[in-house]
């Protein structure tokens, strides 16, 4: 039977691992569409963040949790572990500040600059998708647990499809198309996004949560807006 707190620890870092790959991307269509929003500094930023946690999943693999009980107690906490908290979190906080941003994208109108950052979102969901995917692959091959790795397994050919759907509009957008209905297929998609980040960012709190991590409380005006988006998402949250 596999240990509770390796399966949690899974769970948190394959998030982590994920989302931030997603970013990855995200400011990388940014910047291949010259994007004003595009943030040299923050691309790197996560490059460093994707470095960091290399020793946890490293540990992972071979059985070792982040700490050895859930919930924690603050001696469990040796500075190093505690990073991996901090990160999820601001994770969690860049997800919902990002379905703010392209919640507020409206349809009419919709600037070229407003495409380009709904599919960015939509490829970090994508690719977040297909790596959080892999990782519960690997994670039930490792472990031997044959149920969660084929239950995964049969999720990859979707994971490639949205992967691929988002580089066949990258292409269209990149090739300067003013087809209407491409553009009314972007926004419909690009509006679709926001609910997946938004859970995502539920999941976070969570994951944080099982782990006996207080999330920490959001700046109030996003708090609000987020409590906005969770509300006509049908979703519901105290955080």
């Amino acid at each position: 039977m596999i240990d509770p707190v390796l399966r949690l620890s899974h769970d948190l870092l394959a998030a982590l691992h994920a989302e931030l790959q997603g970013r990855f991307v995200l400011m990388n269509v940014l910047q291949m569409f010259k994007h004003p929003e595009y943030d040299a500094q923050q691309f790197r930023d996560l490059k460093t963040m994707l470095d960091s946690i290399v020793p946890f999943s490293e540990a992972l693999w071979k059985g070792t949790s982040i700490v050895k009980q859930a919930p924690v107690t603050q001696t469990d906490f040796d500075g190093q572990n505690a990073t991996v908290f901090q990160m999820a979190d601001s994770t969690r906080m860049h997800l919902v500040a990002t379905a703010v941003r392209a919640s507020q994208i409206s349809p009419d109108g919709a600037s070229r600059d407003d495409l380009a950052y709904l599919l960015g979102c939509r490829t970090w969901a994508a690719y977040a998708y297909e790596h959080l995917i892999k990782s519960y692959v690997h994670f039930g091959e490792v472990f031997k647990d044959e149920q969660m790795a084929d239950r995964s397994r049969q999720q990859l050919l979707l994971a490639a499809n949205g992967i691929g759907r988002v580089h066949a509009d990258m292409q269209e957008l990149q090739a300067g198309s003013s087809d209407l209905a491409m553009q009314q297929r972007m926004l419909v998609n690009g509006s679709n996004v926001v609910g997946v980040l938004m859970a995502r960012a539920e999941t976070f709190a969570a994951i944080l949560e099982e782990f006996g991590v207080e999330p920490d409380p959001l700046p109030p005006k996003l708090a609000t807006r987020r409590q906005e988006l969770l509300e006509s998402l049908g979703l519901a949250g105290p955080r």
